[in-house]
């Protein structure tokens, strides 16, 4: 009963398409060459199938197929409008149809950051208030202070030292605990998304087709979008055909290229020589940086002295000149590669990659080591204060519980470590956005504006040799955003306000760059398509998420928090506040449970399971990959050696199958000559289905020509497939 049910609507469905297409195709009788005997066959016999079968469907099955194309045209309707709801999706697109897929790219990258730096900064909240000191108080709202993160900005949510150590406020909301949850959350939140975008990512690629094959035709013959009504549109859309043109005409020339493969290797080797000496001179220049910022500030608290401007800043703007030059002369070291521009982008990718991990790393030793000079310090003013019980007297864990009577003013929030920190990792966010709004005003808007009014002035022709126009080096543009988004990961700890300062960056960045894009630069030469994922992108991000969580994962779990400020003062480690709560709150059996769960003998064969696992769930993969790959080479052998055969066999000509093995020729052998038979019993008219049906036309012939061939293919492909053992025509009798 069910199969009837849903085989009637079908049924329906397929009588209403026959008649549509019978009476379309009456109205095209009367213009065909034929004689008037033959049309009026033709009439008679297409309207005595219309009184036959359209006496089958009723009005309401009519009315109800309108129905459902209508509500089909109201869904494409409201997906065209939800893709004009996503922000700055027009402004993409135009970028796009203008500079190709890998510049539009990078916005798009920019703008999925954008939505994960809206959620880290959903996440923390802000609870009590903090007074600023008197002795602060007068410079605190100067822009020298705000620069450098002091004054109103030190003592804002956006810093560690801003929250405070109570363990409860109010009735049950518990602060260090919940500022640990938070933390870890952030960055378990940041593994989901990016690895979600890259699951997508592949599965929209896996379910994409093969656009390699008739490449030209398909962009020349369906590129076009014939629903577009508004002028800048089609403008738009012009301009992207034109591009994915240019694109693959250079990925064919590509293919065609002959290349001297040991000069190649040599300028190879050698260019990745000169990589690794930029890569060493970077971290000597960034350690040697921070060992005279370090002995700056150790003259700055043991002597009173002032520190200067360039002093304070040396070390960010070092780092933020390592990061926009050294991307240059690895651009200009891989012209001696003469790599594909996909292979050349990934290459810049992995080098700028390693250059920003480094000056990362780099970063959080220099760091490093200022925590350990200010535990130092911390340490010596305490045992060089007289220790005895008062009323103002605090109780500090590292002096064994002594009470020790301390001035206030003594422990000031600088020695506090982590919102050390966070300052420098805000001062390097906000001086990297000062240099990039530089670079673009001076060297792509200035730049452009000199090559547009002083080359018909000028002795050469500028706008092909220097200066010229400047170009989108995408390359290097998408490392910075991943480099920026892992600082933002190293400091969100001890920052929690970072994210929001580094949305408005970004937001900066997207509105900036896409002027700049649209109105200073022009297409690069080396024009390509971009992958259709971008889990390269994708991926280099997740290994930056990870490299970025080390550091303050190390932080929660082997050094000492700053025992005056904060919301883990007072505990040795900061993952003690969970522990401390496990033992505090939750019963014995339930902490016993934890407590063995956490043990090492669970602990190891679960990682070992896991490994097996994961080794497991590799192989699979492999194995389904090489699968994948073989239904590829079937579809593109089905799509261009398979369609050959067919139109050879069906005009009657023959193919030398010598190459192959004897049952593959005897098989091709008999194949041709069945084909021939049916094009024979066709043409003279004696087929069965001729006599059955004296109506039929030419195009109703090709049809029954076609369908034969393709039974006769599939039992060409089954007689393939059977596993026979080659035998020579001398072992027959």
């Amino acid at each position: 009963m069910i199969c009837l049910k849903e085989t009637i609507p079908r049924m329906k469905t397929v009588y209403i398409r026959r008649s549509n297409s019978k009476k379309s195709f009456l109205e095209q009788v009367r213009f065909q060459p034929w004689t008037m005997k033959k049309k009026l066959k033709i009439t008679s016999t297409v309207k005595d199938y219309l009184e036959r079968y359209e006496g089958k469907l009723s009005k309401r099955h009519g009315c109800w197929e309108k129905f459902i194309m209508s509500m089909r045209r109201f869904k494409r309707s409201l997906n065209d409008f939800a893709q004009i709801l996503i922000p700055w999706e027009m402004k993409v697109k135009a970028i796009e149809s203008h500079f190709g897929s890998v510049v539009s790219s990078y916005f798009v990258f920019l703008r999925w950051l954008m939505w994960i730096n809206i959620w880290l900064a959903a996440l923390p909240g802000s609870v009590g208030y903090k007074t600023i000191p008197d002795d602060e108080r007068q410079k605190a709202s100067q822009l020298k202070s705000i620069w450098d993160a002091e004054g109103i900005v030190k003592y804002s949510p956006l810093f560690y030292g801003y929250y405070g150590h109570d363990k409860l406020i109010g009735n049950s909301y518990r602060l260090p605990l919940a500022y640990m949850i938070i933390g870890l959350a952030g960055f378990a939140f940041s593994f989901i998304v990016v690895l979600r975008q890259m699951a997508a990512n592949s599965k929209r690629s896996g379910l994409s087709g093969q656009e390699e094959n008739f490449t030209f035709s398909r962009k020349l013959f369906s590129g076009w979008d014939f629903t577009i009504g508004h002028p800048e549109t089609s403008t738009n859309k012009y301009a992207s055909i034109v591009t994915g043109f240019k694109e693959s005409i250079l990925e064919e020339k590509q293919k065609s290229q002959e290349q001297n493969k040991k000069l190649l290797t040599l300028l190879r080797i050698l260019a990745n020589i000169i990589v690794l000496m930029l890569l060493a001179l970077s971290t000597y220049i960034i350690q040697l940086c921070v060992e005279r910022s370090r002995e700056v500030e150790i003259n700055h608290r043991r002597d009173n002295l002032e520190i200067g401007f360039w002093e304070q800043q040396e070390l960010t703007v070092v780092m933020t000149l390592i990061a926009t030059l050294f991307p240059t002369f690895f651009d200009i070291v891989s012209i001696m590669e003469k790599y594909h521009p996909r292979v050349n982008l990934r290459w810049q990718l992995a080098r700028i990659f390693g250059l920003n991990l480094l000056n990362l790393y780099t970063l959080f030793i220099a760091l490093f080591w200022k925590q350990e000079d200010l535990k130092r310090e911390l340490h010596t003013i305490l045992m060089e204060k007289p220790c005895n019980t008062t009323e103002s007297s605090i109780t500090m864990p590292s002096m064994d519980h002594i009470n020790c009577s301390i001035q206030q003013e003594t422990l000031d929030s600088s020695l506090c470590w982590e919102t050390m920190i966070g300052q420098e990792v805000f001062k390097l966010t906000v001086m990297d956005l000062v240099f990039v709004i530089g670079t673009i005003i001076i060297q792509e808007f200035l730049r452009g504006l000199c090559v547009r009014y002083f080359n018909p002035v000028c002795c050469w022709d500028m706008e092909q040799a220097f200066p010229e126009y400047a170009d989108f080096h995408t390359a290097e543009n998408i490392l910075h955003l991943i480099s920026n988004q892992g600082i933002i990961w190293l400091g969100t700890f001890f920052a929690p306000g970072l994210p929001l300062l580094n949305l408005a960056k970004l937001f900066i960045l997207l509105y900036l760059r896409s002027w700049s894009v649209m109105v200073c630069n022009v297409p690069q030469e080396g024009i390509f398509r971009a992958s259709r994922s971008n889990n390269f992108y994708y991926a280099l991000l997740l290994v930056m998420l990870f490299l970025s969580m080390l550091p303050p994962l190390f932080a929660i779990v082997a050094i000492e928090p700053s025992p005056h400020c904060g919301p883990f003062s007072g505990q040795k480690k900061m993952f003690e506040v969970i522990s401390n709560y496990i033992d505090d709150e939750l019963p014995s059996s339930m902490t016993a449970g934890i407590n063995y769960a956490a043990s090492p003998g669970v602990i190891i064969p679960l990682l070992m399971l896991l490994g097996m696992t994961i080794y497991y769930l590799v192989s699979v993969n492999k194995g389904l990959k090489e699968s994948n790959k073989g239904l590829k080479k079937e579809l593109q052998y089905e799509r261009t050696e398979g369609k050959q055969k067919i139109y050879a066999m069906a005009n009657g000509t023959t193919t030398s199958y010598k190459n192959e093995p004897y049952h593959i020729q005897t098989t091709n052998q008999c194949l041709v000559t069945n084909i021939l038979i049916v094009k024979r019993d066709l043409e003279s008219g004696q087929s069965k289905a001729e006599k059955k049906d004296t109506k039929m036309s030419g195009a109703a012939y090709s049809v029954i020509a076609a369908k034969r061939i393709a039974k006769l293919l599939n039992a060409n492909k089954d007689a393939v497939k059977m596993k026979l053992k080659p035998h020579h025509p001398s072992h027959d009798v």
